[in-house]
C-alpha cells in the first residue's frame, strides 16, 4: 500500500502552533485535514520527520555463511 504525502512546511507550522496552544492530536488532525497517525508520528519523530531510514540492503550470503567465513 503506498504511503501518503509528507507534511509540507505550512502544515508543520500549523501543527506546531496548535500544539503550543494545547490542542490534542485528534483536534489538530481535523483542523489540517490529515490523519491522527500522521500527527502522532510527526511528534514521535521530531526533527527526524521526513528523513528516510537507511537499510542494510540485500546480502547474498546468509548469516550462517557469513559466520563461517
Amino acid at each position: 500500500m503506498p504511503k501518503g504525502k509528507r507534511l509540507n512546511t505550512d502544515e508543520i507550522a500549523k501543527i506546531e502552533v496548535l500544539r503550543k496552544i494545547g490542542f490534542s492530536n485528534c483536534h489538530i488532525a481535523r483542523k489540517i485535514g490529515r490523519s491522527e497517525g500522521v500527527i502522532k508520528n510527526f511528534f514521535k519523530k521530531g526533527q527526524k520527520y521526513g528523513i528516510k531510514k537507511k537499510t542494510k540492503g540485500n546480502t547474498k550470503l546468509s548469516a550462517v555463511l557469513k559466520g563461517r567465513i
